[in-house]
């Protein structure tokens, strides 16, 4: 498991360092005023593009004139939703087979093509 911020924790992975997770933690900072699906397909890709599970918490009700949308979801390592919540303060409990995780690595090995070297 990893606790992140950044939806790039595979740049760590890369540079050496052992990040073998099979579930991310992710807060974010969704707003109301960002399109929904906009958000929930970020998520989707992330755990395509990263090949993991994910966790994401997001805050709910308003701070200043920043009205956050909550709608925290998880997602399994085949990119289907196993739990979301609306927009509403609330608790999700979702059942992930965390050995999902290798199997979809073996069917979509997209890290290993990664080539690093060549990032700019």
């Amino acid at each position: 498991m990893a606790c992140t911020f950044s939806p790039n924790l595979y740049l760590k992975a890369q540079d050496g360092h052992n990040c073998d997770a099979s579930l991310w933690i992710n807060e974010q900072g969704h707003i109301s005023a960002e399109p929904l699906e906009m958000f929930l397909w970020e998520i989707r890709v992330q755990v395509m593009q990263n090949q993991v599970a994910i966790a994401m918490g997001n805050r709910v009700g308003t701070e200043g004139d920043v009205a956050f949308a909550g709608q925290s979801v998880v997602v399994d390592p085949y990119v289907n939703a196993a739990s979301e919540a609306d927009d509403q303060e609330q608790l999700i409990i979702a059942d992930i087979d965390l050995t999902q995780t290798a199997a979809a690595r073996k069917q979509r090995p997209f890290l290993g093509l990664r080539r690093p070297e060549w990032y700019v």
